[in-house]
């Protein structure tokens, strides 16, 4: 550990006592946690999902909302609970955190990692920014991940715990359904190839794994989008010929997933060969650092193909998604610890010999990894500080100040008005839709609108309002003579530029 990290730090942490060590990191976790949360803008992504919970008038109209989404059900269910005690956006923050703390609960509990390798994981990018101060669906899905591993041991006596972890964490996003579905092969390999290891009673076996297929399915169902609907190119958006370029972008994920320090870019070429090279490489190390266990090599190379494969032929993802890559090799070295053991054969000496130095250069390498990714978690956290993630926040703040709140709001473009619609608790008119709303829905009942249009219609509105305030997303540049158009404020300090802010007040007549 010395040789990897240093003297001084690697000898303080050894000397600490683990329970002590553990006390400080969770507390810390905590805290650090409830000031990030509080402190983080909440973006379209986030608010959105909290718009459909708190405006949904009917169950069925709840589900038919959720199906334009691209996203299971588990997340809106569980939102859908909070929001029986208020309609306020902080208790969503507050959901998200305490499972994001739940994961780090089980990590240090149960986790097969020593504990340096438990503190970098612990304020490591994802479990520590992105999956903690971001309320979307990939914290919860981490958390059944982790519950999955924990279950995993206890899979001799019975499937139902760890069939229940795959049905959960299918239901939280796409990528836990992937996950999900490559645990359950992995599951089945080894009732297959290990008679020893099965569980007594087939309601042990089939009760398990008719569960975790139950939850794949109702997962799968939730993420076929209607026939309208336009997400991420709606069912018809799919890249099924070949180009090394796409698939070079893919593959260089796995880079991205893991060292987040250095993100390839996609419209170069030569950053896909590249990155995908890495990649490549990447994959093999791990593969043959896990060829001694192969029911967990199975699981990783499994798992890691569908996330590149669905890369490739429909979304090539963002980086909060890259992280369901590194997930998969934390899994992976989770549960190899409880597989059993594959005795290379002697014919295979070169293979032995390479997994021999594959293992001794695995520690400084995961070192390197949750290295780059604690100090790229440090980055994200105190840049949230520093510049907003959206400018939803201090938008509703001002407008509540200047007690704008009361005028009859116009807002465009409506995805990027969510924010604002759940923190001052009320809907917009938003020129997409020709209506009053909160949350968007990308299907063909919306369109998107220039500046053009959204005056047209803001003209019309001022028949029957005779002043109202304009929210843009940019900067007006048209001045039609017929209105009188008077900036008020904008915003534009954030680190999402499609979430600065510009109000106007406008009102016939010109300028005097």
């Amino acid at each position: 550990m010395v040789r990897y990290f240093g003297p001084c730090i690697t000898l303080k942490i050894a000397t600490i006592p683990p329970q002590r060590l553990q006390f400080f990191a969770l507390s810390g976790f905590v805290l650090l946690g409830l000031l990030g949360i509080l402190n983080h803008a909440i973006w379209r992504d986030e608010m959105n999902v909290w718009l459909i919970v708190r405006d949904s008038l009917t169950i069925p109209d709840f589900f038919a909302h959720i199906r334009y989404e691209g996203h299971p059900l588990l997340w809106y269910l569980s939102l859908a609970l909070v929001n029986q005690w208020g309609d306020d956006p902080v208790l969503m923050q507050g959901l998200h955190l305490s499972l994001g703390i739940g994961a780090m609960v089980l990590l240090w509990k149960c986790g097969p990692f020593p504990p340096w390798q438990k503190l970098l994981l612990t304020f490591s990018y994802y479990p520590f920014y992105e999956y903690l101060l971001i309320s979307r669906n990939y914290g919860i899905g981490m958390l059944f991940m982790f519950s999955f591993c924990v279950a995993w041991p206890r899979r001799h006596q019975t499937y139902l715990g760890v069939g229940l972890f795959i049905a959960l964490m299918a239901n939280c996003n796409a990528y836990g359904l992937f996950i999900g579905f490559a645990l359950l092969l992995t599951l089945g390999m080894e009732w297959w190839f290990y008679p020893e290891l099965r569980p007594q009673g087939w309601g042990n076996v089939w009760g398990g794994v008719g569960v975790a297929i139950a939850g794949l399915a109702a997962s799968l169902y939730m993420l076929i989008p209607p026939s309208d609907s336009q997400l991420q190119g709606g069912l018809s958006s799919w890249f099924f010929a070949w180009d090394w370029h796409q698939f070079g972008r893919a593959l260089s994920r796995v880079w991205s997933g893991y060292f987040l320090l250095l993100i390839p870019g996609d419209s170069r070429g030569f950053d896909g060969f590249l990155f995908g090279t890495l990649a490549v490489g990447l994959l093999g190390f791990w593969a043959i650092a896990l060829c001694r266990r192969p029911i967990a090599l199975c699981f990783y190379l499994f798992a890691s193909g569908e996330i590149i494969a669905f890369s490739y032929i429909k979304f090539l993802g963002t980086l909060r998604h890259y992280g369901s890559l590194f997930l998969v090799l934390i899994i992976a070295l989770w549960i190899a610890v409880d597989c059993l053991p594959w005795q290379i054969p002697p014919q295979f000496t070169p293979l032995k010999s390479l997994n021999q130095w594959v293992k001794r250069a695995q520690t400084p390498l995961f070192a390197l990894i949750l290295t780059a990714h604690l100090i790229a978690g440090l980055i994200a956290y105190v840049r949230d500080y520093i510049t907003p993630f959206s400018a939803s926040k201090a938008t509703a703040a001002y407008i509540e100040q200047q007690d704008l709140n009361r005028e009859f709001i116009v807002g465009s473009r409506d995805a990027n008005m969510a924010p604002l619609a759940g923190y001052l608790h009320r809907q917009i008119y938003y020129p997409e839709r020709g209506e009053l709303g909160s949350f968007t829905l990308f299907n063909a009942e919306r369109q998107d609108v220039g500046p053009e249009e959204v005056l047209a219609q803001v003209t019309t509105l001022l028949n029957t309002h005779r002043e109202l305030l304009l929210i843009l997303n940019y900067p007006l540049e048209l001045t039609p003579p017929h209105l009188f158009i008077e900036p008020l404020a904008e915003f534009r300090r954030v680190l999402v530029e499609t979430e600065q802010y510009f109000l106007y007040h406008i009102s016939l007549g010109q300028k005097p």
